[in-house]
């Protein structure tokens, strides 16, 4: 099953899949269009692709809805491939279970909800929101503020343009840069923010590493701790009395962990 819709510009995509894979494109384009089709040759497959409702709304919302019969349970056992390809800057929503999203492009704002799927995401130029339970996170740049739930999956992620939280049980965070104020929690993966610039820094771990860097030229105040690993930094440390020409302080950095190690080094962003 395959749809084609004009549009006029930027538009909303809300897509609800739960097993199967779910690929997005964004690219410059005047049209939507989504195929659906079954992964298998069974007749639930079958059955979920004949079901599966299409909507274009306004000329500016696109549904995409699986079966939802019983929660998806009449259907869990059938999988389906939806492709969907958008203009570029859309908006997106993405629902879905135990199936893969695959999302490349650049996206205004984006919204997932994922239980185990794995989610990769291109570019987004606004703020950007994921819950999973066990599904695996990794994500382009952000530009705008990024919010980030996780029991067991780990995170990766490009650039941040403003705020980062990220909640994880013991999945691993890697940030790949963070321009403002960033809170990271996790109880037994490691954390890395790949450079730091301003703002303040939360970083929580029980057994987990946290490695951080920061910009070459940026001021630092430090309050970290670690109960049992060790703390290596190759920062400058300023005498007591600081030149005249020293850098302020526009980073805050508190980092703690229970048994794993600290480790800070000085990055030059290229």
């Amino acid at each position: 099953m395959e749809q084609t819709f004009a549009c006029k510009g930027t538009i909303r995509a809300d897509l609800r899949v739960a097993a199967g894979r779910l690929e997005v494109v964004a690219s410059d384009r005047d049209t939507a269009t989504v195929s659906v089709t079954a992964m298998d040759a069974s007749e639930a497959s079958a059955e979920a692709v004949r079901e599966t409702k299409i909507e274009f709304k306004e000329g500016r919302h696109l549904l995409v809805s699986a079966p939802e019969h019983g929660g998806w349970r009449l259907f869990r056992r059938a999988k389906l491939h939806v492709r969907v390809e958008l203009p570029t800057g859309s908006g997106l929503t993405v629902r879905i279970a135990s199936a893969d999203a695959v999302c490349e492009g650049v996206y205004h704002d984006a919204v997932v909800h994922t239980a185990s799927g794995d989610v990769v995401l291109g570019q987004v130029t606004g703020d950007a929101g994921v819950n999973t339970a066990s599904g695996n996170v990794r994500l382009g740049s952000i530009g705008g503020h990024l919010r980030i739930n996780s029991a067991s999956g780990d995170v990766r992620t490009g650039p941040v343009g403003r705020t980062v939280t990220v909640h994880t049980a013991s999945g691993d965070v890697e940030v790949g840069g963070a321009e403002s104020d960033a809170r990271v929690t996790t109880a037994s993966g490691d954390i890395a923010i790949g450079v730091a610039r301003s703002g303040e820094l939360k970083l929580n771990s029980a057994s987990g590493d946290i490695t951080v860097g920061v910009a070459a030229g940026t001021g630092v105040w430090l309050d970290l701790s670690t109960a049992s690993g060790r703390t290596s930094s190759d920062l400058h440390m300023a005498g007591s009395v600081p030149a005249p020409t020293a850098t302020p302080t526009t980073l805050t950095l508190k980092a703690r962990t229970a048994s794993g190690d600290i480790a800070l080094r000085r990055v030059v962003p290229a």
